[in-house]
């Protein structure tokens, strides 16, 4: 005889008590799946965060790119305007 566990399920307003059997291989394949189910969602979180903290960090470095150029061209333009004065003198 094959192992198997029994299930007793009783309603709280007195109902019918019900009994339910389930073998061993059973238990076991819905445990596996339970666990691959926690698996695939743990690496979905997991990856979810990962790639939003690239995100954050790819849009970080092109806002400090964006203000480095315009600090640049700012300089550049100080640079002509003073060429310009030096020039009408």
């Amino acid at each position: 005889m094959k192992d198997s566990y029994t299930i007793v399920v009783m309603s709280s307003s007195g109902g019918p008590v019900r009994q339910h059997s389930v073998s061993r291989e059973m238990l076991i394949f819905f445990c596996s799946i339970g666990f691959l189910i926690l698996v695939m969602l743990g690496t979905s979180i997991y990856l979810t965060i990962n790639a939003a903290s690239r995100l954050t960090s790819s849009n970080q470095e092109k806002k400090t790119q964006v203000l480095t150029i315009e600090k640049l061209s700012n300089k550049i333009q100080d640079q002509e305007t003073q060429i310009k004065f030096h020039e009408t003198k």
